[in-house]
């Protein structure tokens, strides 16, 4: 069962392949900001936005489970969600299956922390996005866990 409502749909591409003739480690950090970005679209916000607004999501800490490797041309989706949202951080999980046969490849979590760009120091999680991500989520993100 996927943990997360969210998916983005990706095929691997042969340059993102390594001499193992699987996805290089480090594009998978690639794939998971693809399907960060959607899923903050999807929530209604957009990166631009929140920039606009005076502050920024700047990756603090990432970890990711290796599972099975991906291939060139194999069809993948990255499933993500927010997790918890502290005082100024907010956790996203990963996870990426292969679409043609349902193998769990990864699982991964991102810490942000949200940089006040005038400042240029760590803020409280705007509400807006306590919100937004709430409302998406089915969940009470007011109050920082």
């Amino acid at each position: 069962m996927k943990r997360f409502k969210f998916k983005e749909t990706l095929r691997v591409r042969f340059s993102e392949t390594d001499a193992q003739g699987v996805v290089w480690n480090g594009n998978y950090l690639i794939y998971f900001d693809v399907a960060l970005t959607a899923y903050l679209r999807a929530m209604g916000l957009a990166y631009q936005e929140a920039v606009g607004e005076g502050y920024e999501f700047t990756l603090a800490r990432f970890v990711i489970d290796f599972k099975a490797p991906a291939a060139f041309d194999d069809p993948v989706e990255v499933y993500t969600g927010v997790t918890r949202i502290g005082n100024s951080s907010i956790h996203f999980g990963f996870e990426m299956f292969n679409v043609d046969n349902g193998l769990l490849l990864t699982q991964g979590e991102a810490i942000y922390v949200v940089i006040d760009r005038r400042a240029g120091a760590s803020t409280r999680v705007p509400d807006r996005f306590r919100e937004l991500a709430g409302k998406f989520e089915g969940k009470d993100f007011s109050a920082a866990a």
